[in-house]
């Protein structure tokens, strides 16, 4: 044994969140989160305003990749609506979306299980998620994981799209 299996041995971590190779893959459901009850807590208030009628139209969430964001976001949300009969959560992985009109269908399908076509345009795919919305509880929150990914639209302005 070598002066560097005693270093490395010595320095090996017992309780780090990267020894499980699974656990920062977002659809993991892990038994616990590592090292994120700062962010549970504060995403757990800004939830709570449930209960005084408020919730912010956005929340940004963002850091490095494999960090626990989406695993932390996803677990205090859902826990919150299981709690909480006023409010649904739906995760929509967009990811593979580039424009608008895809990012509004992958949102829709998440509600419904159906896309539009292209023909019906944002405003038609907008107009089948505010009435798929009006059957939902009081409150919704879409978690909208890797939105970074849709950067420009020639044909919608992204700022409109979060406005709607």
């Amino acid at each position: 044994m070598s002066k560097y299996d005693d270093l490395f041995e010595a320095t090996a971590p017992d309780d780090s969140p990267f020894a499980d190779k699974a656990a920062p893959d977002p659809l993991a459901d892990p038994p616990t989160i590592h090292a994120r009850d700062d962010q549970e807590r504060e995403l757990a208030t800004i939830l709570n305003g449930v209960q005084e009628g408020y919730l912010p139209p956005t929340v940004s969430i963002y850091g490095p990749p494999s960090t626990g964001k989406t695993l932390t976001t996803r677990r205090a949300c859902r826990e919150f609506a299981v709690r909480t009969e006023s409010i649904a959560v739906e995760y929509v992985n967009l990811k593979e979306c580039r424009t608008l009109f895809s990012v509004a269908n992958e949102i829709l399908v998440e509600l419904t299980g159906t896309k539009r076509k292209a023909y019906e345009g944002l405003n038609g795919v907008f107009e089948a998620i505010w009435t798929a919305l009006e059957a939902s509880p009081e409150w919704t929150v879409l978690v909208l994981d890797e939105i970074d990914h849709v950067r420009h639209d020639s044909n919608d302005d992204p700022n409109e799209f979060s406005a709607r």
